[in-house]
């Protein structure tokens, strides 16, 4: 039964995969850095998200603005999960990779979540990534409907600044690439 369950979980994670676009992997969320500084906060707007009543689905959607830029960045993705509630999904490139722009969502043990928006500004010269967190209660993701309807639902500000930093990671910096 267990080599079953095991299965049936990869079969549902390689779904969940191929349902996004392919695109190069993001960088990854925590690289040793040399230089961390403040930045203005990420305004994310029309933010949705919610498992899908009966599908083993679920998604999430918004957009996010930078203070430095007027444009406009659309992220959404549709996930897999199998208990109706709101899973987490691994890091994803928001609209298109070109973009820099990436995002991940975090289940915690207690019941509250992550949202972490990510900004590749990486040069020739210099690898630079924005990171932001945003920090969603439990009470913002409730269990809605009844018997077998009910599914967990974000039913809180669909807007909200998400506090950021700016990192010059260190691997570049450093000249570990084999570039000084």
């Amino acid at each position: 039964m267990a080599g079953l369950r095991k299965m049936l979980a990869s079969i549902l994670v390689a779904a969940a995969m191929s349902s996004a676009a392919a695109l190069p992997h993001p960088l990854p969320l925590s690289t040793p850095t040399d230089v961390v500084k403040s930045v203005p906060a990420f305004n994310v707007s029309n933010f949705a998200a919610a498992a899908l009543v009966l599908s083993h689905r679920d998604y999430f959607r918004f957009d996010v603005e930078f203070c430095s830029e007027h444009d406009t960045v659309h992220c959404e993705v549709l996930g897999t999960t199998l208990t109706e509630t709101l899973a987490s999904i691994p890091q994803t490139f928001c609209e298109d990779s070109s973009t820099g722009v990436s995002f991940k969502w975090t289940e915690n043990s207690d019941g509250s979540a992550d949202l972490v928006i990510i900004r590749d500004l990486s040069s020739e010269d210099a690898d630079i990534v924005e990171r932001g967190v945003y920090h969603i209660p439990k009470n913002a993701t409730p269990m809605m409907g009844t018997n077998q309807f009910q599914h967990q639902v974000y039913v809180g500000p669909p807007s909200f600044l998400v506090p950021a930093r700016r990192f010059y990671l260190s691997h570049r910096v450093q000249g570990v690439d084999g570039e000084d």
